[in-house]
């Protein structure tokens, strides 16, 4: 009778264990392709292996074979959700700093009006000579709100001959973003803004032929195209 009762408590406890094997393949599928969005490699199948153990064949012989059966099947799966749980957290991880990243990547356009002038080389419409031009030009009215593409910090508010009253944004990861011929900025150097926040206002200061903004994106020092980094409003999602 004692002997009936432990079988029927092993089998409860097998079923048991099956179910979570189940749970714990499907956790292993949903990492994997959790690993391929945000960029990670996958661990090659073997590696959940790796100090665990591979699938236990159940054998006859008695309920101390059961016994011995159940407990290897607990050690292994024990090894398995370790394995996981460690990708999970490598996986959380990733995912808080690509989040954070994107916050901070100047992906939205600086302000409303009409693109009149691109990146790269264009003939100068002071001298008329060839030159590059290291920005985008969007005409605007003076007094038109420019706003942070991304999260950052005002790392300069100064005037030049050219640039006139200007403003530089430092977002981390090597990127800055500069704003020309501005008319008055909204936020002191030191100060944190966040995507989508006022930060000064169209002008027509400097070397300026009309009410414009000249934007800038500069990765590492280098000028790059903007339009690599902005993204196309019906992309964004609530």
């Amino acid at each position: 009778k004692e002997n009936y009762r432990l079988k029927n408590e092993l089998e409860l406890i097998e079923a048991e264990l099956a179910a979570l094997k189940d749970t714990l393949e499907n956790l292993g599928q949903l990492s994997a392709a959790l690993n391929t969005m945000v960029g990670l490699e996958a661990p090659p199948p073997e590696f959940k292996t790796m100090g665990v153990g591979g699938y236990i064949e159940k054998r006859d012989g008695g309920l101390e074979a059961e016994l011995d059966y159940v407990h290897l099947e607990i050690d292994r799966l024990l090894g398995l959700s370790r394995f996981e749980r460690d990708n999970f957290d490598q996986l959380q991880k990733k995912l808080l700093s690509s989040r954070k990243r994107l916050q901070h990547t100047p992906s939205i356009m600086p302000t409303t009006g009409y693109f009149t002038s691109g990146f790269g080389y264009r003939r100068d419409p002071f001298t008329g000579r060839i030159k590059f031009h290291r920005g985008i030009d969007l005409s605007a009215p003076v007094g038109t709100p420019v706003i942070a593409p991304a999260d950052g910090v005002v790392r300069k508010v100064g005037r030049d001959r050219g640039f006139g009253l200007y403003m530089v944004i430092d977002h981390g990861y090597g990127i800055q973003t500069y704003y020309a011929h501005l008319h008055k900025v909204a936020v002191r150097p030191g100060r944190r803004v966040k995507r989508g926040q006022i930060i000064a206002y169209v002008g027509n200061t400097g070397r300026s032929t009309g009410p414009h903004l000249h934007y800038e994106v500069r990765v590492n020092g280098r000028a790059v195209n903007p339009f690599k980094y902005i993204i196309p409003r019906e992309a964004y999602y609530d």
